[in-house]
């Protein structure tokens, strides 16, 4: 393309529109311009300076390039197995229970921050209301996840309707051979999120619920769940559930009722 081009030849005018041309409004890089012409790359960052000509960054540089097509993401249209996803979620997971005090303390503080920043917004978005609502209707997606891993290994239902009678509840998950209840409690449960009063009738339906529960003779596992999902976060409640699960199929169980929740 530049044949025949001799930069070095070329005057500082003649310089600066060629850097224009091919880099400040095409989608060349500085390497490849400079490669191209047979130049070292600060020889044309120092002339592009001279003339006040703003050059591309890198990040601005590979933007440009991915958008014209000159270059290609390195992982567009890749696509992780099941088992890598699992891993990778595992590590995380495994990495943030390994942080010590200090650690904890500054996340802490950092969120603390943020929620200060937003002290004058809505507590909740309407999305994230809506998910919620979404949640409480279909299932949060930790709920979804017990439910196919346990449905592996055990005959289980979900959000069965007529569990407990004639009644306004359903058990989320339920294991009926072994007579079990499992409650998985988001926030709303046992935060301020939809305001005192909406709390309180919650924690009030909790103890009813609960109540009729036992009063069938069924175990009941109630599950806190205070953490954002992930894989591994969903694997590790998966295994506590189970546990409890295989200690009341062997008789190991004295306690009808069990509250539990993942450490962090």
């Amino acid at each position: 393309m530049f044949e025949g081009i001799n930069y070095n030849n070329m005057n500082l005018q003649e310089r600066g529109k060629l850097i224009k041309k091919y880099h400040i409004d095409g989608d060349w890089s500085m390497n490849r311009l400079a490669d191209a012409l047979g130049i070292y790359v600060n020889k044309i960052k120092r002339d592009a300076a001279k003339l006040g000509l703003k050059t591309n960054s890198l990040s601005e540089a590979q933007k440009k390039a991915l958008s014209n097509g000159v270059s290609k993401h390195p992982t567009a249209g890749t696509k992780r197995s099941a088992e890598t996803i699992a891993k990778m979620s595992k590590n995380i997971r495994e990495a943030f229970l390994k942080w010590d005090d200090k650690k904890r303390a500054q996340d802490k503080i950092k969120k603390s921050a943020k929620i200060k920043k937003q002290k004058n917004k809505p507590y909740l978005s309407s999305k994230k209301i809506e998910g919620i609502q979404k949640a409480a209707r279909q299932g949060s997606k930790l709920e979804i996840h017990i439910f196919n891993e346990l449905a592996k290994k055990y005959n289980i239902e979900f959000h069965k309707e007529d569990t407990l009678g004639q009644t306004e509840f359903h058990i989320d998950l339920f294991l009926p051979k072994f007579k079990i209840a499992i409650e998985i409690d988001g926030p709303a449960h046992y935060k301020n999120i939809w305001g005192q009063d909406k709390l309180d009738k919650n924690k009030e339906k909790d103890t009813r619920k609960t109540g009729y529960i036992l009063q069938k003779g069924y175990y009941l596992i109630r599950f806190i769940n205070d953490k954002k999902f992930s894989l591994a976060y969903g694997n590790s409640v998966v295994e506590l559930l189970t546990k409890y699960i295989e200690n009341i199929k062997n008789k190991n169980q004295t306690e009808k009722q069990i509250i539990c929740r993942l450490e962090r």
